[in-house]
Protein backbone atom coordinates (compact mmCIF):
# COMPACT_ATOMS: atom_id res chain seq x y z
CA UNK A 1 0.00 0.00 0.00
CA UNK A 2 1.54 3.55 -0.93
CA UNK A 3 1.97 5.80 1.88
CA UNK A 4 0.66 9.27 2.34
CA UNK A 5 3.96 10.81 1.32
CA UNK A 6 4.20 8.78 -1.49
CA UNK A 7 0.18 9.51 -2.65
CA UNK A 8 1.00 13.52 -2.34
CA UNK A 9 4.37 13.32 -4.53
CA UNK A 10 2.40 11.58 -7.39
CA UNK A 11 -0.14 14.63 -7.07
CA UNK A 12 2.27 17.26 -7.19
CA UNK A 13 2.53 19.32 -10.32
CA UNK A 14 5.63 21.81 -10.71
CA UNK A 15 4.57 25.07 -10.69
CA UNK A 16 7.77 26.43 -12.51
CA UNK A 17 10.09 24.85 -15.02
CA UNK A 18 13.24 25.68 -16.61
CA UNK A 19 14.71 27.34 -20.11
CA UNK A 20 15.77 24.15 -20.89
CA UNK A 21 12.43 22.59 -19.74
CA UNK A 22 10.21 25.07 -21.36
CA UNK A 23 12.65 24.69 -24.96
CA UNK A 24 11.64 20.72 -24.74
CA UNK A 25 7.55 21.53 -23.58
CA UNK A 26 7.24 23.87 -26.49
CA UNK A 27 9.92 23.50 -29.23
CA UNK A 28 10.80 27.36 -28.71
CA UNK A 29 14.67 27.86 -28.24
CA UNK A 30 16.19 28.65 -24.89
CA UNK A 31 17.18 32.00 -26.17
CA UNK A 32 14.00 33.15 -27.08
CA UNK A 33 12.77 31.85 -23.87
CA UNK A 34 15.56 34.10 -22.14
CA UNK A 35 14.40 36.64 -24.77
CA UNK A 36 10.68 36.59 -24.15
CA UNK A 37 11.94 36.78 -20.13
CA UNK A 38 14.29 39.48 -20.24
CA UNK A 39 11.67 41.68 -22.71
CA UNK A 40 9.02 40.98 -20.08
CA UNK A 41 6.53 39.30 -22.30
CA UNK A 42 7.11 36.40 -20.39
CA UNK A 43 6.58 36.43 -16.63
CA UNK A 44 9.95 34.50 -15.01
CA UNK A 45 11.66 34.18 -11.61
CA UNK A 46 15.19 34.76 -10.95
CA UNK A 47 16.52 32.03 -8.15
CA UNK A 48 20.24 32.14 -7.63
CA UNK A 49 21.81 31.47 -11.20
CA UNK A 50 18.52 30.14 -12.70
CA UNK A 51 15.73 31.66 -14.59
CA UNK A 52 12.36 29.84 -13.85
CA UNK A 53 9.33 30.22 -16.20
CA UNK A 54 5.97 29.28 -14.57
CA UNK A 55 4.23 26.38 -16.30
CA UNK A 56 1.05 28.54 -16.89
CA UNK A 57 3.55 30.92 -19.20
CA UNK A 58 4.66 28.09 -21.59
CA UNK A 59 0.60 27.25 -21.71
CA UNK A 60 -0.20 30.67 -22.57
CA UNK A 61 2.08 30.47 -25.14
CA UNK A 62 1.66 28.30 -26.66
CA UNK A 63 -2.20 28.67 -26.36
CA UNK A 64 -1.81 32.22 -28.16
CA UNK A 65 -0.25 30.24 -31.13
CA UNK A 66 -2.91 27.51 -31.46
CA UNK A 67 -5.08 27.64 -34.54
CA UNK A 68 -8.31 26.49 -34.92
CA UNK A 69 -9.12 23.35 -37.77
CA UNK A 70 -9.94 24.12 -41.20
CA UNK A 71 -12.79 22.40 -41.05
CA UNK A 72 -14.10 23.88 -37.85
CA UNK A 73 -14.60 20.97 -35.63
CA UNK A 74 -13.15 20.79 -32.26
CA UNK A 75 -9.42 19.02 -31.31
CA UNK A 76 -9.59 15.23 -31.82
CA UNK A 77 -13.49 14.99 -33.43
CA UNK A 78 -13.14 12.90 -36.40
CA UNK A 79 -13.28 14.74 -39.93
CA UNK A 80 -16.45 15.37 -41.45
CA UNK A 81 -17.28 12.54 -44.16
CA UNK A 82 -14.37 10.12 -43.36
CA UNK A 83 -15.07 6.75 -41.36
CA UNK A 84 -12.81 5.79 -38.83
CA UNK A 85 -10.51 3.00 -39.61
CA UNK A 86 -11.23 0.24 -37.63
CA UNK A 87 -8.18 -1.69 -36.09
CA UNK A 88 -8.31 -5.41 -36.95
Amino acid sequence: MATTREIAKAQVEPLFCSVDDAETISGISRWTWRQKCYSGEVESSKVGRRLLIPITEVKRLIEEGRRPRRDGLPAGAPSRGRKMAVAR
